[in-house]
């Protein structure tokens, strides 16, 4: 998500400041090896790291980061916000977040939860809504190459959630994302 708001933030800066801005994609370790490159640069003003909420969750993941994301980056603007939902496949039988904590409870281990890899935000938000609902749902990381073709998650529903044919109930406040807004 962060190299095309980059982009379009370069082009507009650009346009604004009245001369180039050169967008540079360092991609790998989860944005670690971007924010790392911003934290070594000289500190004038003219290299800037476009953050996601990723380079927050890897300072609490990563034991031996090269900065102090606290210490080393200042928050500037924020630009964008991201919206998460919890979806099931049509086919399984609950449609709200209560009925969904029910039937996980019921069926302990049984109900799995998919996100796009290990250390991912939606990885981080499932294990915190299994820890607030109390709930054993096992992860299923699914790489973005995998999540698509892969039919070996079928039994999971993560092939579906991947393919978009899924129900959806907000985790979050009513009327939060105007992308989705009949989900409240």
């Amino acid at each position: 998500m962060s190299r095309p708001h980059a982009r379009l933030m370069g082009q507009w800066l650009s346009e604004r400041l009245g001369r180039p801005v050169i967008v540079e994609n360092r991609p790998g370790g989860g944005g670690n090896i971007a924010i790392e490159a911003v934290v070594k640069a000289l500190a004038d003003g003219h290299t800037l790291p476009l953050v996601t909420i990723q380079s927050a969750v890897n300072a609490t993941l990563y034991d031996k980061l090269n900065y102090n994301f606290i210490r080393d980056i200042a928050p500037v603007a924020s630009i964008s916000r991201q919206t998460l939902a919890l979806a099931v496949t049509p086919s399984f039988p609950a449609r709200t977040v209560p009925d969904i904590i029910a039937y996980a409870k019921a069926n302990p281990g049984r109900l799995s939860m998919a996100s796009a890899g290990n250390g991912t935000t939606p990885h981080v938000a499932g294990e915190l809504f299994k820890m607030m609902a109390g709930v054993d749902m096992p992860h299923v990381p699914l790489s973005r190459r995998v999540a698509g073709a892969d039919r070996s998650h079928r039994q999971t529903g993560a092939g579906d959630l991947c393919r978009h044919r899924l129900v959806a109930d907000a985790m979050c406040i009513r009327g939060a994302s105007v992308l989705h807004p009949h989900i409240a």
